[in-house]
């Protein structure tokens, strides 16, 4: 499965620098792609009774809370392979001494890299946190950033009657922390919204004019 920003990616032209066809294959094991095995036909009935049900769905949580282990492994095998920096669940981007931190996943956390950089030279301690996974939810490598002044969560995708749906998930799991969170939703659709939108953004936090939900129109 490949899954990446539509439009933003698609219809965009990057530099990009590939891995040579030995490493990649010594790094992703062979696979039989074919999952019809003709010779033995296996019928697999969809059906559980509400006993066993229950038990396959806890196992599947199971699995998923211990695939964080699993994830940063496999991003520690592939940095050592490659050569390039591990990232893991998140990634933190002059996050150490950052008084303010910019939530973000996908294209977009290029352009808030670039903001933050920016920000840091007019002398604006704030930093990046890139999830660069959503399921299982990295709620514990979040809890590195719950003692700031703010968040300020880039959501390019709302759920009616809630609210931005990364936002939701941030402040979900950081329920305890003595954090303001603030939501900015913009993008939706390919508009335009880039390193400038997001400088505005901060600079209304830090003059005390955003709101907790703010549309980026």
């Amino acid at each position: 499965m490949m899954g990446f920003d539509g439009f933003v990616l698609t219809h965009t032209m990057e530099r990009l620098n590939t891995l040579d066809d030995a490493t990649v294959d010594s790094f992703i094991p062979e696979r039989d792609f074919n999952i019809i095995d003709f010779d033995k036909p296996t019928g697999i009935g969809p059906i559980a009774t509400q006993d066993n049900y229950i038990k396959y769905r806890y196992k599947a949580m199971q699995a998923m809370e211990r695939s964080k282990e699993v994830i940063e492994e496999i991003s520690k095998e592939y940095s050592t392979l490659s050569g390039r920096e591990q990232h893991g669940l998140i990634e933190f981007y002059k996050c150490d001494d950052a008084d303010y931190i910019i939530v973000a996943m996908g294209a977009w956390a290029g352009d808030a890299r670039v903001a933050v950089d920016e920000l840091r030279s007019k002398g604006i301690k704030i930093g990046l946190a890139k999830l660069r996974v959503v399921r299982p939810f990295p709620k514990e490598k979040l809890m590195q950033v719950k003692d700031r002044k703010a968040l300020i969560v880039l959501d390019r995708a709302y759920s009616y009657g809630s609210g931005g749906i990364l936002a939701t998930e941030v402040k979900a799991s950081l329920y305890n922390a003595n954090i303001h969170i603030y939501s900015v939703i913009g993008g939706i659709g390919g508009k335009e919204f880039g390193k400038n939108e997001i400088i505005g953004v901060v600079e209304k936090l830090l003059s005390g004019k955003l709101e907790s939900e703010v549309w980026i129109l």
